[in-house]
């Protein structure tokens, strides 16, 4: 018996008309191990592309972070680092710098979060929130991992937010 097939890149919709119309949609590397007798496939997903099921279309990654000020500084001079030395040496970067990887600060605005916890509504109890995006999670991942990262960003953020507060959680935005 013939080892596996492999088709690499993005395919959508591929239709394997000689095997009862098996159709495959939104796959990456996807590995095709056949059984003659009994016409069936198994399926090896190395890397599935994100996929939005409200929207039936691919969709980037994206991943928003909390950041929670050290506890000996300010909120202003938390907002300040993060805005003028953090935010640059994060533009900085090659992945930031040529697009493939997008970052966006949300800066949290004291005053309004105080007329919102006024009014009742429960207020996150976070200092910053950060998006990043990108084409795929793994350039996003590469990114963290990186030695540019490592030589300028960790020891930065050791000046203004705690690490291990940071939670992370990703999804999709819809309009």
């Amino acid at each position: 018996m013939p080892g596996p097939v492999t088709f690499g890149g993005r395919w959508e919709n591929i239709r394997f008309s000689r095997w009862e119309n098996f159709s495959f949609s939104h796959l990456e590397n996807v590995t095709l191990f056949s059984k003659r007798e009994k016409l069936d496939f198994s399926f090896v997903l190395s890397n599935p592309k994100p996929f939005s099921r409200r929207e039936n279309k691919l969709i980037p990654a994206v991943i928003i972070a909390t950041l929670n000020r050290l506890p000996h500084i300010s909120f202003e001079q938390f907002d300040k680092h993060w805005a003028e030395i953090h935010g640059p040496l994060v533009a900085a970067l090659p992945a930031v710098k040529s697009g493939v990887v997008k970052y966006k600060q949300f800066h949290i605005s004291p005053e309004t979060n105080a007329l919102l916890a006024a009014k009742g509504l429960a207020v996150i109890p976070h200092d910053g929130l950060v998006e990043w995006e990108a084409d795929k999670l793994e350039d996003i991942l590469e990114l963290w991992s990186s030695e540019e990262v490592a030589k300028t960003l960790l020891p930065d953020e050791k000046n203004f937010f705690e690490r291990s507060s940071v939670q992370v959680i990703a999804g999709d935005w819809t309009r």
